[in-house]
């Protein structure tokens, strides 16, 4: 996956792969921290929420996908994901993408 890390900002000029599937979505992610200063650490957490997008695509066919993930990102940097997924999943000028968001 360090190789999905690199943002990639443009669809490859060759043809790529026929048909793509490609799938997104979105969750609520729990992070407990605990208060340094607190005696009992036990009893002085701190519960917060963070968002967490998940994006994958995969050639038609294969079932190794592509993943990436956004976290407390904005529209644009997941759609962004997505869009890197798909490149290393072989998207091109001629790939049909099907995708699915929930």
């Amino acid at each position: 996956m360090f190789e999905q890390e690199k943002p990639v900002q443009t669809v490859p000029k060759k043809p790529g792969c026929a048909l793509q599937i490609g799938f997104i979505t979105g969750s609520m992610i729990p992070i407990m921290s605990v208060d340094e200063n607190a005696k009992d650490k036990r009893k002085n957490q701190i519960l917060q929420w963070k968002e967490a997008r998940l994006s994958l695509a995969h050639e038609h066919g294969r079932v190794t996908p592509k993943f990436g993930v956004v976290f407390q990102g904005n529209v644009d940097e997941a759609g962004q994901s997505l869009l890197n997924s798909a490149i290393f999943a072989g998207f091109g000028q001629q790939t049909h993408l099907h995708t699915c968001g929930r």
